[in-house]
């Protein structure tokens, strides 16, 4: 029998058109040693709740390849503690597939650039694009994209624009006198049909994977013509050659139990835990406590019988 699975979803507040705080988010899903500048490690903790590292910092080979090929060539390198997109390429994929997860990255664009973080991705066409899932990379201020909400950074490319507080086309990326400034800090979160995309501590996606406005999205947009696009549960990562100078570092991928379809009981949003089998969880007020057996924060921590977990109007939990 699956475990269990709940989520407790917290929403956060944030400062219209700014980033958020991104260390808040990270130390949610246990990313510590991000939040603290280490690169391209895990820390003991990190390995404990089963987080895997795809990039050492300075080691770029297999299963890091070409897409559609079976090496990488001279265009991408690993350089200054990033995995650097220096000329054409191509799109290059990580040769392991991941169905539900917590993936986490920060990118960084040449002035004016343009890329994209994949998912899901499967071998059944000539391009990545067209059959993963697309997490837009983009320089919100001097790329032309910028005027389209759908193909800004933090949008699934074309389908669903990056949204907050209910207005298209937020922008929480690092920006500095017209330039992207620092690495921009990405989770993405699957869990069954339920996505997220985060940006520097703000989410700017949420959607329903298969649902009858995913359908209706993807009949409004370019991928209508692709046949394999986003029909994949489970798939490979990869990064886009979109012709810009890029860097990528500190990824990270923590895979979740694949259970049953989600079902939402309480309307909620955000990051969760996880609760043990036969654990009943009470609500009163706007308070949670556990009524019997015990849970784990996404850190992997225990929480024992009737320790309450605090919440907000906007909280909720899922059950898989």
């Amino acid at each position: 029998m699956n475990s269990a699975l709940f989520y407790l979803f917290i929403a956060l507040s944030v400062t219209w058109g700014q980033p958020g705080d991104w260390a808040k988010v990270y130390k949610e899903v246990g990313l510590n040693s991000s939040v603290s500048g280490a690169l391209n490690t895990l820390s003991v903790e990190e390995k404990e709740m089963g987080w895997e590292l795809l990039f050492d910092g300075e080691n770029l080979g297999l299963p890091w390849k070409k897409y559609g090929d079976s090496i990488l060539n001279s265009g991408w390198i690993a350089r200054d503690e990033s995995i650097h997109r220096l000329s054409g390429g191509g799109t290059i994929m990580y040769e392991k597939k991941y169905t539900d997860f917590v993936f986490a990255i920060e990118w960084k664009l040449a002035e004016g650039g343009n890329s994209g973080i994949f998912f899901h991705g499967n071998k059944k066409t000539r391009l990545m694009y067209q059959n993963a899932i697309e997490m837009q990379v983009l320089d919100n201020v001097k790329h032309p994209d910028r005027y389209v909400p759908s193909h800004m950074a933090g949008a699934i490319y074309d389908v669903y624009a990056p949204t907050h507080n209910g207005v298209e086309g937020y922008d929480p990326t690092f920006k500095e006198a017209g330039k992207s400034a620092g690495f921009n800090k990405v989770l993405i979160i699957v869990s069954g049909n339920h996505h997220e995309f985060w940006l520097n501590g703000i989410k700017t996606v949420e959607y329903e994977w298969n649902s009858e406005d995913w359908k209706l999205r993807i009949e409004n947009s370019k991928f209508k013509k692709y046949k394999f696009y986003g029909k994949d549960s489970s798939g490979f990562f990869g990064l886009q050659d979109h012709t810009s100078y890029s860097w990528f570092r500190n990824i990270k991928v923590r895979p979740l139990p694949a259970n049953a379809s989600q079902k939402q009981i309480w309307v909620g949003k955000g990051v969760g835990i996880k609760v043990s089998p036969g654990s009943v969880l009470k609500k009163k007020g706007l308070s949670l406590s556990f009524e019997k057996g015990e849970g784990y924060n996404i850190k992997g921590q225990s929480t024992q019988t009737n320790e309450k977990k605090k919440s907000s109007m906007n909280s909720g939990i899922y059950l898989r």
